[in-house]
């Protein structure tokens, strides 16, 4: 049989280094600004300066090209899916094969003399013919042996994480492949595209907090187009960007005004925490408390909901 490509993400290291020239750079840093003048360390977001955003842009870009690559090269789901079909019935027939054999078949695998031993003895130690199934004794009854155990486990195991595999798919087995583009990466992951918009409102939110909109060749969508461009060297504006910063802008928005609604009440729960303690910060503290749980399930649902539309790009993480 002749013996398929092996499809691996190492093989992408060092091929996804921004391709664009310093102009598209500069553009992409010129819808960040203005920046802060020094660099501050220790903060709990990124540092506004020019520096960072520059550091920022650059990640983007590479983590773009990163996924459009592995999304370009990886297998299709039906592919695995085949592929683990395979190695369960392999497993399963080989394991139905050992357990048919007969006492004289099994005494033969599993018991050497010394002479035979001399002939096969490490071929019998690196084939681990010691666990196969041994024949019936006067002190032992027959057993299937370790071999046969693992392997049943082995195509349990197999069967598990295709069933695994295509929830996180988001479709039903058995698999059906209609053809189309699409992959195990982009159908587990979500496309290159809703990964970058995803990055680039974070980006946003950071230096512009609160700007970000859908607008045609607004700030955020000129950001996108350029980091974009900045990343591929193509100069031509992608049509499929807009559809996604129009998809998930409104998710976007609602996530992070409830990120920062949470987080002001967190802060001012910190800082009463820190202080000395009166009767009026002990009322505000279980005040707060009550509407941090609030805002707290207000951001869980901005969170799946944004997931859901990102189809999986990258998880929001939920603050603790």
């Amino acid at each position: 049989m002749l013996r398929r490509e092996n499809w691996s993400g190492i093989k992408l290291i060092g091929c996804s280094a921004p391709m664009g020239d310093r102009a598209a750079l500069d553009d992409a840093k010129r819808e960040l600004a203005p920046f802060q003048p020094e660099h501050r360390d220790g903060l709990l977001h990124l540092c506004p300066c020019e520096s960072c955003a520059e550091k920022f842009i650059v990640d983007i870009a590479v983590k773009f090209n990163t996924r459009k690559l592995l999304i370009e090269s990886a297998p299709r789901l039906a592919t695995m899916q085949h592929s683990f079909e395979r190695v369960w019935k392999a497993a399963r027939n080989l394991a139905d094969e050992l357990e048919g054999m007969d006492d004289y078949s099994r005494d033969y695998l599993i018991n050497l003399d010394d002479f035979d031993r001399l002939y096969f003895g490490r071929l019998y130690q690196a084939s681990a013919a010691s666990k196969l199934p041994s024949p019936e004794t006067d002190e032992h009854e027959a057993s299937d042996g370790v071999f046969v155990e693992t392997l049943l486990s082995l195509a349990n195991y197999v069967s598990a994480r295709s069933k695994h595999l295509a929830e996180n798919c988001h479709v039903s087995a058995p698999i059906v492949d209609k053809g189309g583009d699409t992959n195990v990466i982009k159908q587990r992951f979500g496309s290159a595209g809703s990964y970058l918009v995803g990055w680039c409102w974070s980006a946003f939110e950071n230096f512009q907090p609160e700007t970000a909109t859908a607008t045609d060749n607004g700030p955020f969508v000129r950001f996108v187009n350029a980091v974009y461009s900045y990343a591929t060297g193509e100069i031509e504006e992608n049509s499929t960007l807009l559809n996604w910063i129009k998809k998930l802008a409104k998710p976007h928005r609602q996530y992070y005004r409830c990120l920062r609604h949470y987080g002001r009440l967190e802060s001012e729960l910190e800082d009463l925490q820190a202080d000395a303690a009166t009767v009026a910060s002990g009322a505000r503290i279980i005040e707060l408390k009550n509407e941090m749980e609030i805002a707290l399930q207000a951001l869980s649902e901005a969170t799946r909901a944004l997931n859901r539309e990102l189809a999986g790009v990258g998880k929001i993480p939920m603050p603790t």
